[in-house]
C-alpha cells in the first residue's frame, strides 16, 4: 500500500510490516463529517496509472457510477469534501514539477473543474479539512520545522498556527459544530487522539492506549469519534465519545482496516481495507479497497474490486439541515 511516497505522516507500506509500524507508516488523512443526505464518496485510486499515482474519483455509496475527477501526472490525495458538498480540497504534487518534493494543497470543484491552488507559500501542507461554515481549512504542514495544524482561509489569506509542540501533529478534523479540531500527535511518545479549540486553546488528550490511536472522524452529529487503533493487534475501526470515553471496536479482521470517514447521515462508516495481496493485486502496494458498514460494525459492503489501490475515502454531504452552518461562537 502506498498512500505518499516522501513524508513524515505517511510513508510506504509492505504487506510484511508489523501492525505497530502499519500505523507509523499508513497515510493520517482524516476529514470532517457534516450533517446531510449521503451523497458520493470522494476517493484516491491508482486504477488508471501503471505507477503507484493517484487520481481522485467519486462514486455512489454503492460502488456505482465512478467518475474521475482529476487526470494529472502528478499525485493527487486525500479529498475532503465541504460542509455543502460544493467543493473538495486536496492535496497534491502537481505544484512540484516533476520533483516530488513540495505537496501543497488545492480546492476543487465538486466535479473536479475549477482547480485552485490554496494560498502561495506552500511548505509541504496535507491533510485538509473544511470549517463547518466553508470559511477555513484546517491541515498539517511542515512550514516551521516540525509538523504541526494551521488553519487558512477558504480563500487562501488568513494563516493561523494552532499547534506548537516538538512532536508530529497531523490529520485535523473539524467538529460539526466548528469549536473543535480533533488531530492525533505522537507529542506522548506514539499515536494517540487529541481535540484543540479551534482558536488554538486548550488541549485535551482523548485516547491513551498502550497501542496507537489514530485517523479521527468527527461523527455528523458531534457526538462520537470514528478512529483507527492497533489495540487489538493489526489496525482497527473503532469509535468513541466525543470526549474519549466508551470506546467500541467496529471492525474484526485479520487485515488492516483504516481511514474511517462517517456518512453525512449517520448510519455508515467508509473505510480502508489493505488485504495484503491476498487478491490480485499490480504490487505490493495496490491491496486497497473501500467499504463501508453500518456504524455499529454490522452490513459489511464492499464497494471497490480492481487490480489498483482504493483508498482515502470522504463522504459527501447533501442537502444540509435548514439551520446549517451553524453559528460558531469563539471558544475560550
Amino acid at each position: 500500500m502506498l498512500y505518499l511516497p516522501v513524508m513524515g505522516s505517511a510513508a510506504v507500506l509492505l504487506a510484511c510490516v508489523a501492525a505497530v509500524a502499519t500505523l507509523l507508516a499508513v497515510s493520517k488523512e482524516a476529514e470532517s463529517t457534516f450533517p446531510g443526505k449521503n451523497g458520493k464518496i470522494a476517493f484516491v485510486s491508482t486504477r488508471h496509472t501503471k505507477t503507484e499515482s493517484g487520481d481522485i474519483y467519486t462514486m455512489n455509496p454503492s460502488g456505482t457510477a465512478v467518475e474521475r475527477l482529476t487526470n494529472h501526472p502528478e499525485q493527487d490525495f486525500e479529498p475532503a469534501w465541504s460542509a455543502d458538498g460544493s467543493k473538495i480540497a486536496f492535496m497534491s504534487y502537481r505544484h512540484s514539477g516533476g520533483s516530488g518534493s513540495v505537496y501543497r494543497l488545492y480546492t476543487m470543484n465538486a466535479r473536479g473543474t475549477s482547480v485552485e491552488p490554496l494560498g502561495s507559500d506552500p511548505h509541504d501542507d496535507h491533510d485538509p479539512a473544511f470549517s463547518p461554515d466553508g470559511s477555513k481549512i484546517a491541515f498539517a504542514s511542515y512550514r516551521h520545522g516540525n509538523e504541526d495544524i494551521y488553519t487558512i482561509n477558504a480563500d487562501g489569506t488568513g494563516l493561523e498556527r494552532l499547534t506548537h509542540d516538538p512532536k508530529e501533529d497531523d490529520a485535523p478534523a473539524f467538529s460539526p459544530d466548528g469549536k473543535k479540531i480533533a488531530f492525533q500527535s505522537d507529542r506522548a511518545g506514539k499515536g494517540d487522539i487529541y481535540t484543540i479549540n479551534a482558536n488554538g486553546k486548550r488541549v485535551e488528550r482523548l485516547t491513551n492506549s498502550p497501542k496507537y490511536d489514530v485517523q479521527p472522524n468527527f461523527s455528523p452529529d458531534g457526538t462520537k469519534i470514528a478512529f483507527t487503533s492497533n489495540r487489538a493487534g493489526n489496525p482497527e475501526i473503532y469509535t468513541m465519545n466525543s470526549d474519549g470515553k466508551r470506546v467500541k471496536r467496529l471492525t474484526n479482521s485479520p487485515e488492516d482496516d483504516l481511514d474511517p470517514a462517517w456518512s453525512p447521515d449517520g448510519n455508515r462508516i467508509a473505510f480502508v481495507r489493505d488485504r495484503h495481496g491476498k487478491k490480485p493485486c499490480r504490487s505490493l502496494f495496490s491491496c486497497d479497497e473501500i467499504y463501508t458498514m453500518n456504524s455499529n460494525g454490522q452490513a459489511l459492503e464492499r464497494l471497490t474490486n480492481n487490480h489498483a489501490a482504493d483508498f482515502n475515502p470522504d463522504w459527501q454531504p447533501l442537502s444540509p439541515p435548514d439551520d446549517w452552518p451553524l453559528k460558531v461562537e469563539g471558544s475560550a
